[in-house]
């Protein structure tokens, strides 16, 4: 939610920062309910992964394509060799958790179920998930350098996350609708003693026009100056199926995103073609 002197006299008239304010309310008390939900497995999860305190992991939430994960597992081996990754598995059907499951285990990525997610609407449902691996993994794993990245986002050239960060708190794809800016979730990384003692959400904040982390502009990202810092490169292609037709994919730095090919149909269908982008 924008601040209250963001609105213009219209958008008073119309009710817009009451709707607004009525949306953040409504998604903290269900942000809250849901990260104090527990995972079955999460004390044994955190035990076995007490080693990683101190040290770089990545995390990605992982819906309902284990190819997706396969593909991801096996391009961050290959380009961040040595770097642990989490997947939490947001799955809402028991075959596509058992094959995440499977595609971890054969991949060497760390698999945890997180609780059922009461929230239908994809991006939300996201932005939980992170807040729910926030609190409840990367908190209490207290890890130097921490990265979230979304599971069909795939490096195709050798990452050196401490170089991407320098001497900065975080590094990522900045977002800016001039409503206020954030470092969009699915690719970012962070240094965990900088963030520690905020109350972070990585919910979307749709009233900034900003998409997953987008709701922490304010706990995080309005005290830094965007002018001082570095942020990835970013350019939106289109590249043609010859089957299916144009999709549009993007390019952030040295990786490629298909974005939203877990939930949007024609990407779906183009698994096949999309295969080809990242084969190497």
């Amino acid at each position: 939610m924008r601040d209250l002197n963001g609105y213009s006299v219209g958008e008073w008239l119309a009710g817009a920062p009451a709707v607004a304010g009525f949306k953040e309310v409504r998604d903290g008390l269900l942000r809250s309910l849901y990260c104090a939900r527990r995972s079955p497995e999460l004390g044994d999860f955190l035990a076995a992964h007490a080693h990683l305190r101190g040290r770089m992991f990545m995390a990605t939430i992982a819906f309902e394509q284990a190819w997706l994960i396969g593909h991801f597992l096996d391009h961050l081996r290959r380009y961040m060799p040595g770097v642990p990754v989490i997947v939490a598995d947001n799955s809402r059907t028991p075959s596509a958790s058992r094959d995440i499951e499977a595609a971890c285990r054969a991949g060497g990525g760390s698999y945890l179920k997180l609780p059922p997610n009461p929230i239908r609407n994809i991006n939300r449902s996201h932005g939980n998930a992170l807040n729910w691996v926030w609190r409840n993994i990367v908190k209490p794993l207290e890890p130097r350098v921490f990265g979230f990245l979304d599971h069909d986002i795939f490096p195709l050239a050798p990452v050196d996350v401490d170089a991407l960060l320098g001497d900065q708190d975080f590094y990522g794809q900045k977002m800016d609708q001039g409503r206020g800016w954030a470092v969009w979730a699915g690719y970012s990384f962070y240094r965990f003693a900088a963030l520690a003692g905020r109350r972070l959400d990585f919910n979307p904040d749709m009233d900034r026009s900003l998409v997953a982390g987008g709701r922490n502009y304010r706990p995080l990202y309005r005290h830094y100056d965007p002018a001082r810092l570095r942020f990835a490169t970013h350019q939106f292609l289109t590249v043609n199926d010859p089957s299916l037709g144009p999709l549009v994919t993007e390019r952030i730095d040295g990786w490629v995103h298909f974005g939203g090919v877990s939930y949007q149909k024609h990407k779906m269908r183009s698994r096949t073609y999309l295969e080809t982008l990242i084969a190497g």
